[in-house]
């Protein structure tokens, strides 16, 4: 590819399988499918994992028999599999550890020592062998000059974009975590043309998990698309899923529906 080319990546986050929406990451994966993308990030709670956290230690309801190694066999067939046969082979892949990964990477390793060694998920899910750059809980990876955190350790509240600006003061920022739409812009009078911008992105998830008891929430189903210009500028759009379908920074119909009518 030249070194003048565009390059287009795609960022998912929280998709907290097996607790995803099914129709949502058919659009992504819709998308990848016809539209020429050079990478893809996963950025964070890819899996819920909810069956190793200390918040359902106890709860049956929560850890039914044999639960981790369904939801992580599950998730190679339906996610990476899908996934990586809808990207080119050589397309720059990035798997960030989320809060939710790090109740097993880190976590239960702690609390049963016995088993370290055995919790190893890029190995379970063969990450290395699919060509995913493994970058660890609470680090960060870039798209130009784009930061991309999972948004754990921001460790703000509704106003999760503006204190991701502030803490990232002179880096634009996308981030997930909060499972919702936001955006942030600061300025410095120091430096009066630049410019940058903290973005949370929606979810992948259901928006209406059995743990909510059915509380209201701003969760918003979606991902992200990200044109990286050459010297590391960047376009970044937020995409919005509903009732499973959405229209890309291209203007088209993506979803499973639309594809089955088409």
């Amino acid at each position: 590819m030249s070194d003048t080319a565009v390059r287009q990546y795609l960022l998912a986050f929280d998709i907290h399988y097996p607790e995803y929406d099914p129709a949502a990451w058919a659009c992504v994966l819709d998308y990848a499918r016809r539209n020429r993308v050079e990478g893809f990030i996963f950025g964070g709670d890819a899996l819920d994992l909810s069956c190793v956290s200390h918040h359902t230690a106890g709860k049956g309801l929560y850890r039914p028999q044999g639960a981790l190694k369904s939801n992580l066999d599950g998730f190679k067939r339906d996610i990476l599999d899908p996934l990586d046969a809808a990207l080119n082979p050589d397309a720059d892949k990035r798997f960030i550890i989320g809060n939710h990964e790090a109740w097993l990477t880190e976590q239960l390793a702690e609390t049963s020592p016995e088993l370290d060694g055995m919790l190893d998920l890029a190995t379970y899910l063969d990450l290395e062998r699919r060509g995913y750059q493994v970058i660890q809980q609470g680090g960060f990876t870039k798209l130009g000059k784009l930061v991309v955190i999972h948004g754990d350790t921001i460790r703000a509240g509704v106003y999760s974009a503006r204190k991701a600006a502030e803490v990232y003061a002179g880096s634009s920022v996308c981030m997930g975590h909060y499972h919702t739409l936001q955006t942030h812009t600061r300025s410095s009078p120091v430096t009066e043309t630049d410019r940058w911008t903290a973005t949370v992105l929606p979810c992948l998830c259901n928006l209406a998990p059995r743990y909510g008891r059915n509380a209201a929430n701003a969760w918003l189903t979606g991902f992200g698309v990200c044109f990286v210009r050459p010297g590391g500028k960047f376009n970044l759009y937020p995409v919005a899923v509903v009732d499973g379908e959405c229209v890309g920074p291209d203007g088209r119909v993506y979803g499973k529906r639309i594809r089955k009518a088409a």
